[in-house]
């Protein structure tokens, strides 16, 4: 599951720099459009600005996206066999090496509120934890806006077999 994440992500990567070329060319563009006249200054502060900020947040995610998996990966090949003790790994971490992992289990989208630790996503191997994690008030996990396809795991609306009743 880690060296499919890793792919994706290189993946990701690549994606993210081609953005970036276009948004740069694309401002390249309005720079020349604004000599040359052909724009009025309102509509090339719009897309200057509209252009940086996407340029500056496709730069943040290639930074994020290009960090070293090395130590992670050593890490995670020296303790494999401590995988089942999740807490004894987090304690021989390094102080990065835990950020690396906290991230990689909450695809970097941990964040609390509220005196509690809330995410979007988990790993789906720790989701048989999150009802237990709720239940604690350590952890809630926010499904976004919508409908989701997946059934839940356990918990009181995530029963598998629907009860069907025939009509009297």
């Amino acid at each position: 599951m880690l060296s499919q994440h890793l792919k994706e992500n290189i993946i990701l990567l690549h994606i993210r720099e081609s953005e970036l070329e276009e948004s740069s060319t694309k401002l390249c563009s309005v720079e020349e459009k604004w000599i040359n006249n052909q724009m009025s200054f309102e509509t090339y502060q719009r897309w200057y600005n509209d252009l940086t900020q996407k340029r500056m947040s496709l730069r943040a995610q290639i930074s994020n996206l290009s960090q070293s998996q090395d130590e992670t990966w050593v890490l995670l090949s020296k303790q494999f066999y401590k995988l089942n003790d999740m807490r004894s790994l987090y304690n021989a971490a390094s102080t990065l090496q835990k950020q690396q992992i906290i991230r990689m289990g909450f695809d970097n989208r941990l964040y609390y509120q509220q005196q509690v630790y809330r995410t979007p996503y988990i790993m789906p191997i720790f989701n048989h934890n999150a009802l237990i994690l709720k239940e604690k008030n350590l952890l809630i996990i926010e499904e976004k806006k919508g409908f989701s396809k997946k059934i839940p795991s356990s918990g009181a609306a995530g029963i598998r077999t629907l009860v069907q009743t025939h009509p009297p």
